[in-house]
């Protein structure tokens, strides 16, 4: 949380919950590639995926991995 307000993010943002979510679902948050195939698999709208994919990105980018 604290490098999401460093980054200017609101503090309403869900991005940690959705974190939490895609562990919860199994994946990996250390390797990109598990990630996507989880996001694609989830049954859910395509806006609440991108928003998923938007959370992650912003882990890798401040755990500097390619995504």
């Amino acid at each position: 949380m604290a490098w999401l307000e460093k980054e200017c993010y609101a503090h309403e943002n869900n991005y940690p919950t959705f974190l939490r979510s895609l562990v919860r679902r199994g994946a990996n948050l250390h390797d990109p590639e598990n990630v996507k195939e989880v996001i694609g698999k989830m049954n859910c709208k395509n806006g609440t995926k991108m928003l998923y994919s938007y959370a992650y990105k912003a882990l890798a980018d401040m755990l500097k991995i390619p995504f």
